[in-house]
C-alpha cells in the first residue's frame, strides 16, 4: 500500500488510475500478426481520408493488404470492421471493399444481406464506377448465391 501511496504522490491519482488500468489491458500488439496491424491501419486510413479520388486508393490498397494476407490472420472483428467500410456510398469502394470481403470466404458471410441491399439500390443504374459485379462475385465466394439479374435495361442516375 506504500507502494501506491508514494506513486500516487509522485505522479497523481489520474495517473496511477490509468497505469493500473493500462496493466491489465491485453497487449494486442504483442500477440497480432502484423498483417492484421496494417488491414486495421488502412481500415482506419479509408474511414479518415477525404476525397473520393483518394479514399478510391486507399481502398484499393486495403484491398491489396488483405489479398496478400493469409485469411486466417486476421480476426472476425476487423472482418466486421472491414464490412462496415461498405456504408461508404462510393461505388468504387465497395468494390474494393466487396472484392476484400471475398478473400474471407464463409467467415464473411455475415455480409451477405448488406450486399444484397447495396444490389438491389444500385443493379441497373448506370455508373462508371459500379461495384455490381463485384458484389455477385463475392457473394459466391462467401457461400451465398447471388441473387438473378433483375433488370434488362438500365437507367441513369439522378
Amino acid at each position: 500500500m506504500n507502494v501506491l501511496r508514494d506513486l500516487s504522490n509522485k505522479f497523481g491519482i489520474k495517473s496511477l488510475a490509468m497505469l493500473l488500468v493500462l496493466s491489465w489491458v491485453p497487449k494486442m500488439a504483442a500477440v497480432a500478426p502484423a498483417h492484421q496491424i496494417d488491414v486495421v491501419h488502412a481500415i482506419r486510413r479509408v474511414r479518415v481520408i477525404s476525397g473520393p479520388n483518394e479514399k478510391t486508393a486507399a481502398a484499393e490498397h486495403l484491398r491489396d493488404i488483405v489479398l496478400t494476407t493469409r485469411a486466417s490472420d486476421i480476426d472476425n472483428q476487423t472482418i466486421r470492421a472491414l464490412a462496415s467500410l461498405l456504408s461508404i456510398r462510393l461505388g468504387a469502394v465497395r468494390y474494393w471493399v466487396a472484392e476484400a470481403l471475398g478473400h474471407f470466404g464463409p467467415r464473411a458471410q455475415f455480409v451477405a444481406p448488406k450486399l444484397r441491399r447495396i444490389l438491389a439500390e444500385s443493379e441497373c443504374v448506370i455508373s462508371e464506377t459500379s461495384s455490381e459485379d463485384m458484389i455477385r462475385d463475392t457473394l459466391e465466394r462467401i457461400g451465398s448465391p447471388a441473387p438473378p439479374k433483375r433488370c434488362d435495361s438500365y437507367i441513369f442516375p439522378k
